[in-house]
């Protein structure tokens, strides 16, 4: 178990850049998540994934 939260913790930075790269817009995927946008939006700037 402790070998997945390495991982989790190794990959979490890269989240925002992978979004970027993924070609899906900040709407979509706040919408898929059921938040609003601006929310996604500051979670992602902060790099607050909790």
């Amino acid at each position: 178990m402790p070998n997945i939260i390495d991982q989790y913790k190794i990959h979490l930075p890269a989240i925002p850049g992978l979004i970027e790269i993924s070609g899906y817009k900040n709407e979509y995927i706040a919408q898929k998540l059921d938040m609003t946008p601006t929310h996604f939006s500051a979670k992602k700037s902060n790099g607050d994934w909790t």
